[in-house]
């Protein structure tokens, strides 16, 4: 809420290029639905770990070492994995001038990404001794 707050009245101290509701409206929601498919497939993830710690470990090293490198230095490959997905979605701008995929392209990825590990944490979730 505070950065839905500062960014609505942040700009007003500034000039800068007119920006329309419709992209605002555009990029919140791509905002929305990108961070709720990365909450799901965190979810999963951390169904498909059994230790804790190893799982958040894991994807913090996953998300902000490996995938950025990936992202950088090879972006023809790191546009296909989750976080070149998530940028797509989000609109980023990619680092080097690389290409991303367009934002409907990086919602499906993502999607695509979330659904397959769904699907693998609810097997190995079902045959496993919960107590």
């Amino acid at each position: 809420m505070v950065s839905a707050g500062l960014a609505a009245g942040l700009p007003s101290l500034k000039r800068h290029a007119a920006v329309g509701a419709a992209t605002v409206w555009q990029i919140s929601a791509g905002t929305l639905l990108g961070y709720a498919l990365f909450a799901v497939l965190g979810v999963c993830v951390g169904a498909l770990v059994r230790n804790q710690i190893a799982a958040i470990l894991g994807g913090l090293l996953w998300t902000l070492v490996i995938e950025a490198l990936l992202l950088a230095f090879l972006p023809a490959v790191g546009k296909w994995l989750p976080g070149g997905a998530l940028h797509a979605t989000l609109q980023a701008t990619a680092f080097n001038g690389g290409a991303l995929l367009s934002a409907w392209a990086g919602t499906a990825v993502l999607l695509t990404y979330v659904v397959v590990f769904a699907v693998l944490a609810t097997g190995t979730t079902l045959r496993r001794d919960v107590t």
